[in-house]
């Protein structure tokens, strides 16, 4: 008989202990840290029991809560593998609207798709790839812990582009600053001139490293700009011994085949999703968009 799944709610949460339970867990997802979930959720919980321990996300807008994947993350993941289906259901019974990522062994399809690369071998870019990195030898490559010219150019461009609030550089920026604090992570800005054209950002965890943001000066991008900061750190996280880089991922074709452009191949996950929010939100709702 499965053992009843509990909720912790963020305010009755031992942190040191939830991040000990991920850091010795074999789950490989850094953006489920406490620390983590502080800066990109509104407000999350733990669902719990003897077996088996996964995090939620959500927000709660006149009092209906709504499960929703945090910023710049992908998934929520399981520690284990143990009773995943009893803490589906929980987690259905419990919020009205449910959108996650989330790595499942059954019950959901999975129908969603991430890009990585193996680091054992050399990456398997493509002639394209070569042509532009190749071009990008024009620019300087450094190790800095000032994030703030990353956070300007994701600013001015990828968040403007995307329609996202102002609060989303913000919060890219203590995201950024918080892995740095941790060691788990590092950037690399691209200069010309004695100018920072661009960086990158790279997430460190257990044995993977985690592509976050690349940006960065739109003549520079011309010039193969991204092409060489990714590359600067595949070849970087692959001398430190990391097995895996993982690029984020998307379901979005352009995106996915740029990352195919490094040797990225498909990983499939699984979404969570639920929508039994009641008439009158709803009615709400359209009305604020309208």
């Amino acid at each position: 008989m499965d053992q009843e799944v509990r909720e912790i709610l963020r305010k009755d949460l031992d942190t040191d202990w939830w991040d000990q339970q991920v850091a010795a867990s074999s789950l490989k997802n850094p953006m489920i840290y406490s620390w983590v979930m502080d800066i990109l959720a509104e407000d999350w919980s733990v669902f719990t029991n003897d077996k088996n321990a996964v995090p939620v996300p959500y927000t709660t807008t006149l009092g209906i809560r709504r499960a929703r994947q945090h910023p710049f993350s992908r998934q929520i993941d399981f520690l284990n593998f143990e009773a995943q289906s009893v803490f589906l259901k929980s987690i259905k019974h419990s919020f009205k609207e449910i959108d996650l990522g989330i790595s499942v062994e059954d019950g959901l399809e999975n129908d969603q798709v991430f890009q990585y690369i193996e680091l054992n071998d050399e990456p398997a870019y493509s002639t394209n790839a070569k042509r532009l990195i190749k071009k990008a030898e024009q620019f300087e490559y450094e190790f800095l812990e000032d994030v703030s010219d990353l956070v300007t150019f994701y600013h001015e461009n990828t968040r403007e582009k995307i329609g996202l609030p102002e609060l989303y550089s913000v919060i890219l920026g203590e995201l950024m600053l918080a892995f740095l604090k941790h060691e788990k992570g590092f950037y690399i800005a691209a200069k010309q001139d004695g100018r920072v054209v661009g960086g990158i950002f790279v997430i460190l965890d257990k044995d993977i490293a985690y592509y976050l943001i690349a940006d960065g000066d739109a003549e520079a991008k011309k010039e193969g700009l991204i092409f060489g900061l990714m590359n600067q750190s595949i070849q970087h996280t692959r001398d430190m011994g990391y097995s895996r880089f993982d690029f984020g991922g998307s379901n979005v074709q352009s995106v996915a085949d740029f990352y195919r452009k490094f040797g990225a191949t498909d990983q499939p996950y699984a979404r969570l999703k639920q929508n039994e929010l009641p008439g009158w939100f709803k009615l709400i709702q359209k009305f604020k968009r309208a």
